[in-house]
């Protein structure tokens, strides 16, 4: 999986010309569309596109996040930052099973899909906020 991930990643960026932003964005859309599809997959060819879907998006989303994380925060703060990052990510791999296995439990099989679904769809609202760093690359070099 790894490597599919790593070799899906270069292959895009250097299609599109290295856009962080644009394929973040893109990797956003792609896990939220595997993630609402997977409780609607009732044939195995669904099945397949929904969980196809979500480690194309994670692929896309993650190494991409943190190359403009990267490149927005000073030198000085970037380990600090990127702690902050994995950091958010180690809870979120804690607390996102804890409800799942909760919500699956009291209120059914698609509760903890759509959750996650909702939770990654908010997330695009953030990604269009986010700049490709250029600015912060100028503040730092002057």
């Amino acid at each position: 999986m790894a490597v599919v991930r790593r070799a899906s990643h270069e292959t895009s960026v250097a299609a599109f010309g290295r856009p962080d932003r644009r394929a973040s964005r893109l990797g956003i859309v792609l896990l939220a569309a595997g993630l609402c599809l997977l409780p609607f997959a009732d044939s195995l060819g669904l099945l397949a596109l929904a969980t196809g879907l979500m480690p194309l998006g994670t692929a896309f989303t993650f190494p991409c996040v943190t190359s403009m994380l990267s490149r927005v925060i000073s030198s000085r703060e970037r380990g600090l930052y990127m702690g902050v990052q994995q950091t958010f990510g180690g809870l979120g791999r804690v607390i996102i099973p804890l409800w799942a296995g909760f919500s699956y439990d009291h209120f059914g099989k698609s509760v903890p899909l759509f959750t996650s679904a909702i939770l990654v769809v908010g997330v695009i609202a953030l990604g269009y906020g986010i700049d490709d760093g250029r600015k912060a690359e100028l503040r730092v070099a002057s």
